[in-house]
């Protein structure tokens, strides 16, 4: 049999084509271009008025965003460059301020939303282990569609093609599409296929690419971001990431001698390049590091004729891009998305948490292993996968969700579950969920709106179908250090259960990393009786007897430092860490003023596990004594248990 195989393989191997030499092999050191003429006519233009500088912004991942700081001590000084050449993630700064989007928001920007959760794992099926429709959503709301060849300061992103093996000079193309390729790392994000070209991060082969600017400006200024970190190799991972590092940085210092720009060495090189968590810091010492050079850089630019101050090329574009961010934060602290630009879709291995209908109106949750297929586009999309529990119970499902409008969200979610017995299905049933929700912001730290929510599971081999509606109004505030929460609706569930259901929630900062949580829901029924269930949130150990109503409190003490951070491998990091100590209590036939009232106390452990830093996936680990029952109890989270 061994040997039938081994001849099927040799036969395809013969079938296929060899592969032929690259004839070109020995031009690989000489650039391609896209657009480069362009910017070397537009510089042309401004050298007949005047001596022109440029502007280098290096790539470093999370170091890279030490260039805000750097930018902003630049401008203060009236310096704005007539080009910027970059490279990896330095692009993400470059292209923005190119375009023109104030400092301002930029810095807002990357305070406000979470840069690694601009990012989605998914199989590698073309090339990346994770995409950027997070990312392109965002530039599309931000920057629309526009050309990099018509921004307001020219630009040039250094990018490397994987066919041809040479390096690339960007200076055209779709804004969102450039900026994808600048930061496609190879095998966490696809290539990015332009004009031909397969393109991927230029980073990988030198940080601090200066050959763009040879006879391009007579004043050239580099902000670099090294990766200079005292590491131990002691791990396949780090190996990895410190081998890379070597090639990379070498090219770089060579460039640094052989063009001798103003070099800012921003003092960010002992960052890992996973700190996405500390990217106010980042910017600090970008800002300190430029402000140590302001007198090199001032006797610079006169030795080289470039005049101080310089007008700024971006023009009236600043306060446009500060209104659609205003609108972008708005859209977000209201619970609703942005669109997508263009249609996603991708392969996910994930985990899959079910807060599912149970019957008697009993919510329970379940925590699944899923394989599923996504596609998004606009305000909608689906997903079709299979799961498990990795015991017996299994299924698939089909999600479809879509906002019309962006303001009203409507979800419908279809499961069908079996148990298997060896090669004998069992138990099926179906499982559908509709969720409909509007909320829009009705001032800039308050949103709110009507719900509706929709449950039906269906037993498939006998059993009545059991159903529950639920509907009502919600509304949610944030501030600096708090965060706040209000729902009042009723619901219906078969055969004849109906009530009322409220609830009330807040977290407030108590200074430095102290954090108070409290939160109330109450739930009592005008006719019939249920059981609580998994959705009230007391973590003990609930009764199983129904109840005409009930009341649930919880309250939390937490410690979450925003700074503690804890990396694993160069490839892993732990963050958003928190410790608490909770208590909560179970008031049964709270409408009654009963006396019986159950109390657990305990402590929970919950943060996020980031790949590269980007990717997260959150769990929560509590474990608690329960005082009523008299017993110990553990349970594990995926996702915010609140």
């Amino acid at each position: 049999m061994r040997t039938v195989v081994l001849l099927i393989v040799l036969a395809f191997a013969c079938l296929a084509p060899a592969a032929e030499p690259r004839e070109d092999f020995l031009r690989i050191d000489l650039p391609l271009a896209l657009g480069y003429a362009r910017v070397q006519e537009r510089l042309e233009a401004v050298r007949a008025l005047r001596p022109t500088v440029g502007l280098h912004l290096s790539g470093g991942s999370a170091r890279a965003f030490a260039h805000l700081g750097v930018l902003r001590r630049l401008e203060e000084e009236g310096l704005y460059p007539d080009v910027v050449v970059t490279n990896s993630m330095g692009s993400v700064i470059g292209l923005l301020y190119a375009a023109g989007v104030p400092l301002d928001v930029i810095e807002e920007l990357f305070q406000y939303i979470d840069f690694g959760e601009l990012f989605t794992l998914k199989l590698p099926t073309g090339g990346g282990l994770a995409d950027l429709r997070g990312m392109s959503a965002l530039l599309q709301a931000l920057v629309g569609e526009v050309d990099v060849a018509e921004l307001p300061i020219p630009v040039v992103v250094v990018c490397e093609d994987l066919v041809s093996m040479r390096r690339v000079l960007v200076a055209e193309g779709p804004f969102g599409e450039v900026l994808r390729a600048a930061i496609a790392i190879p095998a966490l994000f696809e290539p990015v296929e332009l004009e031909g070209l397969t393109l991927i991060d230029g980073g990988i082969t030198n940080l601090v690419p200066l050959e763009p600017f040879a006879g391009l400006n007579e004043a050239v200024i580099s902000g670099t971001a090294f990766y200079n970190r005292d590491l131990e190799p002691k791990d396949p991972f780090t190996i990895f990431t410190m081998a890379v590092n070597i090639g990379k940085s070498r090219t770089a210092v060579q460039d640094l001698r052989r063009f001798q720009p103003l070099l800012i060495r921003t003092d960010v090189e002992e960052f890992s390049f996973m700190g996405w968590h500390q990217l106010a810091l980042i910017q600090g010492r970008g800002y300190d590091s430029c402000a140590e050079r302001i007198g090199e850089l001032r006797a610079y630019l006169q030795r080289t004729g470039v005049p101080l101050p310089l007008p700024d090329p971006r023009g009236a574009a600043a306060e446009r891009y500060r209104r659609r961010w205003r609108d972008i934060r708005g859209r977000l602290e209201a619970g609703q998305g942005l669109p997508l630009p263009e249609g996603y879709h991708a392969l996910q291995l994930h985990p899959l948490v079910l807060r599912r209908y149970r019957g008697s109106n009993r919510l329970v949750q379940a925590n699944f292993a899923a394989a599923s297929y996504l596609y998004e586009k606009g305000y909608g999309g689906l997903r079709l996968g299979l799961l498990s529990d990795l015991g017996s119970r299994h299924g698939a499902f089909l999600d479809l969700d879509a906002a019309p409008g962006g303001v009203l969200a409507l979800e419908l979610e279809n499961y069908l579950f079996f148990t298997l017995d060896g090669a004998l299905l069992q138990d099926p049933s179906s499982y559908h969920l509709l969720r409909a929700s509007l909320e829009p912001a009705v001032a800039g730290w308050l949103s709110g709106g009507p719900f509706l929510l929709g449950e039906l599971l269906v037993p498939l081999q006998g059993g009545e179908p059991a159903m529950r509606t639920a509907g009502g109004l919600r509304a949610r505030a944030r501030g600096p250090g708090t965060r706040a929460g209000a729902q009042l609706g009723g619901f219906w569930a078969s055969p004849s259960t109906a009530g009322l259901e409220a609830e009330l929630y807040l977290r407030q900062s108590l200074g430095g990393p102290l954090y108070a949580f409290g939160r109330a829901l109450l739930h009592a029924c005008g006719q019939g009786m249920e059981a609580p269930g998994y959705n009230d949130f007391y973590r003990g150990i609930l009764p199983s007897v129904p109840l005409a109503s009930f009341a649930v409190f919880n309250a939390e003490l937490i410690l979450a430092p925003a700074s503690l951070a804890l990396p694993l491998w160069e490839s892993v990091i732990f963050r958003r860490l928190e410790i608490s100590a909770f208590g909560d209590m179970f008031w049964r036939e709270a409408a009654g003023l009963s006396s019986d009232i159950a109390v657990s106390l305990g402590a929970s452990l919950q943060g996020e596990a980031g790949l590269w830093g980007l990717i997260p996936l959150r769990a929560m680990l509590s474990v608690g004594y329960d005082l009523a029952k008299g017993r110990a109890f553990v349970s594990l989270n995926l996702g915010r248990l609140f």
